[in-house]
């Protein structure tokens, strides 16, 4: 099992003879895009991808997707999380609890085998994330903090982190969108966007990195030029960095804390 950002490193460094031949990968721990999708798939053409889905509160798996054998037919920046493993109950819920009907977002709630039974040492944390099953309350599900909702094929989809929605200026704003608009130009391997500051004071940084042998102001010029046609006004970062790779947590997940300041990274450029 392994996280997009590993994959992107696998892709960088692979040798022929591993390429050819046959691997299976279980790709989890944040969004999985499909651009590296079909990526990882042309490297590896024996290979079967699927997409694993589960925070840590549910034993990490609850859900999988078969990237391969969907991937003729994959629309949109994002994979689906796919279908429920056994012994795994998976609710879209409205702030108020209620039920969600296919295609209306909600949060994920997760019940079943897999769901913990609360944090070491945080009673409070525990009430908060860990609820009464609304269909079963001698049971227990988790409240994971995901917006997802019900696809018309049945699969589940992800739409990003309720906390990666962030209000500046009067605007609800889905970091996650941006980012997944400049995943989407050519050239860009990678992408996330962040909010620093607080206030009047808060703007939304982008980073972005290049694939091998783009040229860092010409994709800039194109990231931006594309943020601009497909995204309103308020949703425009402050400023578009280049980068040669995101950070990363000692688990290859985004360390959001060490993405550099405009005036520290190399190829910074403000957006118009």
């Amino acid at each position: 099992r392994m996280t997009p950002s590993h994959v992107q490193a696998l892709l960088a460094h692979r040798g022929e003879a591993v390429s050819a031949c046959a691997h299976v990968f279980v790709v989890g721990g944040e969004a999985f895009g499909a651009g590296l999708a079909r990526s990882l798939q042309a490297a590896f053409p024996h290979a079967r991808i699927y997409n694993h889905y589960g925070p840590t509160e549910t034993v990490v798996g609850c859900c999988w997707y078969d990237v391969s054998a969907a991937l003729e037919t994959l629309s949109g920046p994002t994979l689906a999380l796919g279908r429920p493993m056994a012994n795994t109950q998976l609710y879209v819920m409205d702030a108020g609890g209620r039920l969600q009907p296919p295609g209306v977002a909600g949060e994920l709630w997760i019940g079943g085998a897999g769901v913990a039974k609360g944090y070491v040492n945080q009673a409070a944390l525990t009430a908060e994330k860990f609820v009464p099953d609304p269909f079963d309350p001698a049971r227990r599900v988790y409240r994971s903090g995901d917006r997802v909702r019900w696809r018309a094929d049945g699969q589940l989809e992800f739409l990003g982190r309720l906390d990666g929605q962030v209000k500046l200026r009067g605007y609800r704003i889905e970091l996650g969108e941006i980012a997944a608009v400049m995943e989407s130009v050519p050239g860009v391997r990678e992408a996330a966007v962040v909010v620093r500051g607080a206030s009047e004071a808060a703007r939304l940084l982008a980073y972005a990195v290049g694939a091998p042998g783009e040229d860092a102001a010409t994709l800039q010029a194109r990231v931006v030029s594309t943020l601009q046609q497909r995204l309103p006004a308020y949703m425009q970062p402050t400023a578009c960095m280049l980068l040669a790779a995101l950070p990363l947590t000692a688990n290859g997940k985004l360390d959001r804390r060490a993405l550099p300041e405009p005036e520290q990274a190399t190829g910074a450029g403000e957006a118009p």
